[in-house]
C-alpha cells in the first residue's frame, strides 16, 4: 500500500474495462472492518481463509472518483 499512499492516482482493470481513480487507504478502524466483512461475505476464499486467521490485517483502500480509459 506504500504506492497507494505515495501515488493516488490508479488503474484498475475489470475484465476488458480499464478505469482511472484515486486510491486512498482506510484509516478509520470501523470503515475498514466494513470493508474487510463486505470482502469476505463475497468472496468464498476469503471467508474459508478466515477460519484460519486470515484476512485480518489487510489493509483496506477505497478507490473512488472511477472513469472508463477511452
Amino acid at each position: 500500500m506504500k504506492n497507494a499512499r505515495a501515488h493516488a492516482d490508479v488503474t484498475v482493470q475489470i475484465g476488458a474495462v480499464r478505469l482511472r481513480g484515486r486510491a486512498r487507504v482506510v484509516a478509520e478502524e470501523g470503515e475498514a472492518v466494513g470493508i474487510r466483512e463486505r470482502f469476505v461475505r463475497r468472496y468464498l476464499m476469503a471467508r474459508l481463509s478466515r477460519l484460519f486467521g486470515g484476512y485480518t490485517r489487510s489493509v483496506p483502500v477505497v478507490v473512488s472518483d472511477l472513469a472508463v480509459v477511452a
